[in-house]
């Protein structure tokens, strides 16, 4: 191995001096000794780094010289008459950090682009190889992205990298933040390896945010080993010691498993060991398809017409003529074809809403296509006989009428299934909407609704129901109304006082436009808010001696600045906050409101985007790797958004880098350098020198900084 820095650039005095001390191995003849601190050491002597300083002088005449080659004033010295004379611009010579600026400036574009590049597969969910046709692409479109780091080794390290800065920032805001909540599911990967998934929300300024922690496999999906589990997560990924969680935390979320919520051994019945105040949360989204299915299995109907949508689903499904046909039929009618879905599945509401809405636009086409089947004579006997049996039950007054009637239960049902699942959802915001949508369908018990409406004015004097059957529909319809509502108040605790309260404080819109003799508006609420979590307050250095008083400032506030209904529409607890910075006892305690999680959907988004990632094909990842692209794909900016620096300065932080140049150049000789051979090697291999160069000025740079 040899110094090129000394090679090139120290003195032949010092070259002798060297060679005489250290014999036979040393950095300027070739060294075989390859341990890192013998490199260190070399670094460190007092030749080396005079070898740097004549390289810096000589770069620094080099870059002056081109840059007044480029744009040089005319030289007013008498002695000279050319218009880019070096030996004048000696005397304003460019200062060295320009020269190191600008060779770090392109490094650092580079390893951006790279960066970029690496962000998008992770992001995409694309395989680490795809980092390499990538780079090929980015060569052959004319971008200058060097010439390593272009495999993918490289990118899954940039991809650590990523996912690295994003933990740092996310252990910033939760190390900032004055509460937080644990958001938990499990599932099983691609390797039949169970996974525990961690969330945790907290609200900084009014804002609320739900952020990915970590993926952890555990042995066994018991409470104590789930437990476990997030205090380890907690404490590796953001640094947050036991004592602190359990100071800082006030919810608890999770889909409603024995495991979760029991009352004795539960992983929420083993925090509030540590925190009593602790509110665990059984997801609102799971409730509301659990209260749905319990329902729907005390409705025979109900579950009739679900096996005749599975049946239309099937009989089209396996038959690519059946559908052919059933394409013709739509043609026929005039409209547009749709293909009938399945019914069911994990997510009942949404599926078997589309399955109906397919089903009734393409009512007439299927019972068309139906009746050809059935009449036909030189159709199969076993098709024939399937397609009687189903228009057997679909051919009926009674089928269209409760399929428009469930169509109408179902659209508030999804409308409130997806305010359940978006992310800006606050316990405030689900608890009316669950009032809202109960409410909504209590009118459909005595009322119809617009689908059950265009039922009736679809029917003609043909299949128009009687009187008697019209009857027996209403006493059915208003049967269903009441098993669902029951379910619906059974499971969802929408009479409950911490809710309640709550949804009192938090929901701006449900506030008395004028506070004439509503004064005392929230104050009960805001008591017990206070007394239940006054512990957790008080670890937080909050006064809650002074948060009604200032309850009564932001009522004030919000009553002059937001003074009718579109105002409220627009009022959010960041702007309320901020322009109320004194009252910073209730901004802790809605903060902490805030913090309160209402469902764990987002678990489930981040088991699907497991799912999508660890798949057979990729049954392989690390723990690691699994967690760095998780990361990124649920909570890193878009590709177009991504700003690459703060991770490319990690990466280059970590270890001393050697950015596009190749790691092997050509062989030196090892004979004790002349004036002579030094001029004709630099002349001989003037590109690989500069590579050297660069990376020796890329060094320095980074030592200054």
């Amino acid at each position: 191995m040899v110094c090129l820095t000394c090679h090139h650039f120290l003195p032949d005095g010092d070259k002798q001096n060297v060679m005489q001390r250290s014999g036979k191995n040393n950095f300027l003849q070739g060294s075989i000794n390859f341990q890192i601190h013998v490199l260190k050491d070399h670094e460190e002597k007092a030749t080396d780094q005079k070898a740097a300083s004549l390289m810096l002088v000589a770069d620094r005449r080099e870059a002056t010289s081109k840059c007044l080659t480029a744009t040089a004033p005319e030289c007013t010295t008498s002695e000279c008459s050319t218009s880019s004379c070096i030996d004048c611009a000696q005397t304003k010579e460019l200062p060295a950090e320009t020269a190191l600026a600008m060779l770090h400036e392109k490094s650092s574009t580079c390893v951006s682009i790279l960066f970029k590049n690496a962000h998008a597969i992770a992001k995409q969910g694309r395989p680490y190889s795809d980092f390499e046709w990538l780079c090929k692409l980015d060569i052959a479109k004319g971008v200058d992205i060097g010439s390593t780091y272009h495999n993918h080794t490289s990118c899954t390290t940039f991809v650590l990298f990523i996912a690295e800065d994003l933990r740092l920032k996310l252990e910033e805001e939760v190390q900032a933040a004055m509460f937080f909540s644990v958001l938990v599911d499990d599932s099983t990967d691609s390797s039949i390896s169970e996974q525990q998934i961690i969330y945790v929300q907290y609200a900084i300024d009014g804002i609320s945010h739900v952020c990915f922690v970590s993926l952890e496999s555990v042995e066994r999906a018991d409470a104590i080993t789930l437990h476990a589990a997030i205090h380890n997560a907690f404490n590796r990924e953001l640094h947050v010691s036991n004592e602190i969680f359990c100071r800082k935390i006030v919810g608890f979320a999770s889909d409603g498993a024995a495991v979760m919520v029991g009352v004795r051994n539960g992983v929420a019945t083993l925090l509030k060991q540590e925190q009593p105040s602790l509110v665990s949360t059984h997801c609102m989204a799971h409730r509301v398809e659990l209260a749905i299915k319990t329902a729907n299995q005390a409705q025979p109907y109900q579950q009739q017409v679900d096996s005749l949508l599975l049946t239309i689903y099937l009989f089209y499904h396996q038959s690519p003529l059946n559908r052919q046909m059933l394409r013709r039929a739509a043609e026929a009618e005039g409209c547009k074809f749709l293909i009938p879905t399945r019914v069911g599945g994990t997510r009942w509401i949404s599926h078997t809403k589309l399955a109906l809405e397919h089903t009734l636009q393409m009512y007439k086409p299927l019972v068309l296509h139906l009746q050809q089947l059935k009449n036909g004579t030189t159709i199969q006997k076993l098709a024939k006989q399937n397609a009687a049996a189903i228009l057997k039950l679909l051919d009926t007054s009674k089928f269209v009428l409760y399929a428009h009637f469930l169509l109408d239960c179902l659209n508030v049902l999804s409308e409130l299934s997806l305010i359940l699942q978006s992310r800006g959802t606050d316990i405030s915001v689900a608890f009316n909407a669950v009032d809202a949508a109960i409410v909504m369908l209590r009118k459909y018990k005595t009322r119809d609704g617009p689908k059950l409406k265009d039922a009736y004015k679809m029917m003609d004097e043909t299949t128009a129901p009687t009187a008697a059957e019209i009857e027996v529909f209403k006493s059915a319809k208003a049967k269903h109304v009441d098993v669902l509502l029951s379910e619906l108040e059974r499971r969802l605790p929408i009479n409950g006082n911490m809710l309640q309260n709550i949804s009192l404080i938090l929901y701006i819109k449900s506030w008395p436009l004028d506070l004439k003799g509503e004064e005392d508006y929230g104050d009960c609420a805001l008591d017990d808010i206070v007394a239940h979590h006054r512990t957790v307050l008080e670890a937080a250095s909050v006064q809650t001696e002074n948060v009604v008083e200032e309850w009564t400032t932001i009522k004030l506030y919000v009553q002059k600045r937001y003074s009718d209904e579109h105002g409220r529409q627009k009022a959010t607890w960041a702007d309320i906050l901020a322009a109320n910075p004194r009252s910073k006892n209730f901004a802790a305690v809605v903060n902490l409101l805030l913090s309160l999680p209402s469902t764990s959907v987002e678990c489930e988004r981040g088991f699907s985007q497991m799912k999508r990632i660890k798949s057979d094909w990729r049954s392989r990842l690390s723990g690691s790797n699994l967690n760095a692209l998780m990361r990124i794909s649920l909570d890193s900016p878009s590709v177009c958004a991504f700003g690459p620096s703060n991770a490319v300065a990690l990466w280059e932080a970590e270890r001393r880098r050697r950015p596009f140049v190749k790691p092997y150049g050509p062989h030196l000789s090892t004979k004790p350098a002349t004036v002579e051979d030094d001029d004709e090697q630099t002349a001989e291999d003037d590109v690989d020198d500069d590579d050297a160069l660069i990376i020796e000025l890329s060094v320095q740079h980074s030592d200054s900084d």
